[in-house]
């Protein structure tokens, strides 16, 4: 827990505390996806990410693995976004 709450204070300005009082908040679920749990691709159950502005810094919330992957995969881009929902509603 020491490397965790270190690696948060150097990566995102916050605690292992405040990891956790954003994880209460969000009522244990991704802010995106209401997801309950992380999980990533080889099904290993992981940590919530924490989700920040890559221009500013600013910590947004904690989401699951995909939902982070998604925004990154996307450049955290809101025109790229919108076209993909574009998409999907025109090729159901």
């Amino acid at each position: 827990l020491k490397a965790h709450n270190r690696n948060l204070k150097k990566k995102y300005g916050i605690t292992l505390d405040e990891y956790y009082a954003m994880l209460e908040e969000q009522q244990g679920r991704c802010k995106i996806c209401n997801s309950t749990t992380a999980i990533s691709e080889d099904n290993l159950i992981q940590r919530f990410a924490v989700d920040h502005c890559h221009q500013t810094g600013r910590v947004r919330g904690l989401l699951c693995i995909r939902c982070n992957a998604g925004l990154g995969m996307f450049l955290d881009n809101e025109v790229f976004l919108a076209a993909a929902i574009s998409y999907l509603k025109e090729n159901k």
